[in-house]
């Protein structure tokens, strides 16, 4: 998770420490057209066994938790 400590587009920004997912790669935070917050990536980050992965994000008080949709 990056943040922008200005609170503004060009920052400056901090990431966390941790992760919020390890091992995939290019994700994209979306609302479904329930709202529901949703986050897609790919992972594992290596061929062949790299499928696109979905999780519902949950907001909380100061970030984001992950909850995996059941296939």
């Amino acid at each position: 998770i990056a943040r922008s400590e200005s609170g503004r587009l060009l920052g400056p920004w901090k990431q966390d420490p941790k992760p919020l997912y390890e091992g995939g790669g290019h994700c994209w935070l979306f609302r479904t057209l329930e709202g529901k917050l949703m986050l897609v990536l790919h992972g594992p980050n290596r061929s062949p066994e790299e499928r696109a992965r979905l999780f519902e994000v949950d907001e909380l008080q100061n970030t984001l938790a992950l909850r995996p949709v059941a296939r």
